[in-house]
């Protein structure tokens, strides 16, 4: 099966940071393994078409144009509009490059990220999957987004778009719930297919003898509020009180929140910077719990799986995909966002007890290996994808 796969917002060869562009890859290569010919198109900087090959994998940068942009620059406050705008133009461009590809190699089907509506203009001759990853009605309550001129319109977009896939696909049944609710189409057409992780690079290790209890936050961008870095530092305060040697660390881009943070907090905290997957790696295998104290929807949240791969526990924030993927008492605890308290006291239940991380991290790595290594998920994936190609005139 020839597979295309549309990843807006960048590729891990040229692109650091995205959930987006991380499954892309994964799922790629993924497929690739499992004998599917598959190409990526993404959309790049340069004027011209450019093509790398990433293994198997081919990835093609495709231009945009500029219709969008001098919208924008030419009617200033116009709120999302720029954004339709943006959705047809680059639903152009990713339209011709399909059809090049369906002429000269062939293609079965296409799946979109859905990040701008860039499905719009979807050829009909070849089968049609998108991935819902945060549907903008997530977007709708918060202030700058729901708010501003074209939002309704930006939303039928969307919704026009789900509605004509042949397949929708979302990481966890809440999304997935949210999407058929809120696009009134029927459940049963939405697939649950989980996101992917490297079992091999995402493995334990084993810790250093008399290593400190080690909480592990990876980001990834620290300065933005709805991560909750801040919650847990304030969270840190209180473990800190009963566990004097624990220790936090630290990954991501940006600076650390530190207003109001104390300085025994301060000094118990490494700031590991941006780190790559190797690196990540390490950090999690090395820590006793992983911590995600996100403050809004998270669609999936991938270093989720990642930690579990490593064999470490999570404790989470109790929300959106998060609330799917950690079973509490299992492979971790979910929490209530925003309660710095409720975190240190489930952080201390982990710590307290040396026994307790190692075994949830065990199950945390059965879960892994059973629901989220890549060829459970390409199994899911073109199990999926091969109904919708076959069912295309």
């Amino acid at each position: 099966m020839n597979v295309c796969l549309v990843s807006t917002i960048g590729y891990p060869t040229r692109t650091k940071l995205g959930g987006v562009p991380t499954y892309t890859r994964t799922i790629a290569q993924a497929l690739a393994r499992e004998g599917h010919r598959v190409f990526v198109i993404t959309h790049g900087a340069d004027k011209t078409l450019t093509h790398e090959e990433d293994g198997p994998v081919h990835v093609y940068w495709a231009p945009m144009g500029n219709l969008h942009y001098y919208f924008h620059r030419i009617f200033r406050r116009v709120g999302v509009w720029p954004r339709v705008v943006k959705a047809f133009e680059w639903g152009w461009a990713i339209r011709r490059l399909v059809l090049q590809l369906s002429d000269t190699v062939g293609v079965d089907i296409v799946q979109y990220s859905n990040v701008w509506g860039e499905g719009i203009l979807h050829p009909a001759s070849i089968g049609m999957a998108v991935r819902m990853n945060t549907p903008l009605c997530v977007a709708r309550p918060i202030p700058g987004c729901g708010d501003q001129p074209g939002w309704g319109t930006y939303e039928r977009l969307e919704q026009s778009i789900v509605r004509r896939a042949a397949l929708v696909s979302c990481h966890t049944s809440s999304i997935a719930e949210l999407v058929a609710r809120e696009y009134g189409i029927a459940r049963r057409r939405i697939a649950t297919i989980p996101n992917p992780v490297d079992i091999e690079q995402f493995r334990p290790l084993p810790r250093p003898a008399g290593q400190p209890p080690r909480v592990f936050h990876p980001g990834p961008r620290l300065d933005d509020w709805q991560k909750g870095t801040h919650v847990l530092l304030q969270a840190m305060d209180h473990v800190l009180k009963k566990l004097p040697d624990a220790e936090l660390y630290v990954a991501g881009r940006g600076e650390l929140p530190t207003a109001g943070v104390s300085e025994r907090v301060l000094g118990a905290t490494t700031v590991l910077g941006w780190l790559d997957h190797s690196s990540l790696a390490t950090q999690y295998a090395l820590a006793d719990v992983t911590v995600v104290p996100s403050l809004n929807w998270e669609a999936f949240g991938n270093v989720c799986i990642e930690s579990f791969a490593s064999g470490t526990p999570v404790i989470a924030s109790d929300i959106g995909g998060l609330s799917d993927v950690v079973t509490s008492g299992e492979m971790g605890f979910l929490v209530p966002p925003g309660d710095p308290r409720s975190l240190a006291d489930v952080i201390l239940d982990v710590l307290s007890d040396t026994r307790r991380p190692a075994q949830m991290g065990q199950r945390a790595r059965r879960e892994a290996e059973t629901r989220y290594s890549f060829a459970a998920v390409a199994h899911q994936t073109a199990d999926a994808f091969g109904r919708v190609a076959s069912s295309v005139p």
